[in-house]
């Protein structure tokens, strides 16, 4: 477990020192440490973990950056991660943070600032039924 939170950490790193050089590089690799790191910690280290959890990461930086090209961009590589892939073989909690970012990423937005009544009514969704 301790080489995926290292994982992540190295993805907050990648956000924080972000010298404005490489917009979708940084992108990558921040949700590859951040989201690829929580999810294989938690998830364990599967195809499912690999596909939810990069996309979950840059679901919810993009909808909570005030840079707006810059949350576009995150939009954009979490559909890239998002498509095609569902995430059938996590824990619940996390089936549900990679469903939630995949509905949203595929309409083309990030995640709300606050938990909304729609977001909620999907989360319990998942919760209940399992997608």
């Amino acid at each position: 477990m301790r080489p995926h939170l290292v994982a992540m950490i190295d993805g907050w790193e990648e956000l924080i020192l972000f010298d404005g050089a490489d917009p979708d590089a940084m992108l990558i690799a921040y949700a590859r440490g951040r989201g690829g790191g929580l999810f294989a910690a938690f998830g364990g280290v599967s195809a499912s973990a690999a596909a939810g959890g990069p996309a979950w990461a840059l679901w919810d930086l993009a909808g909570h950056m005030d840079d707006d090209a810059l949350a576009q961009k995150a939009v954009a590589i979490a559909h890239e991660a998002a498509t095609g892939r569902r995430s059938l073989r996590l824990p619940r909690m996390l089936a549900m943070m990679a469903g939630a970012a995949r509905d949203d990423v595929r309409r083309g937005r990030g995640a709300p600032p606050d938990l909304t009544p729609g977001l909620y009514l999907r989360l319990l969704r998942t919760q209940i039924f399992g997608r």
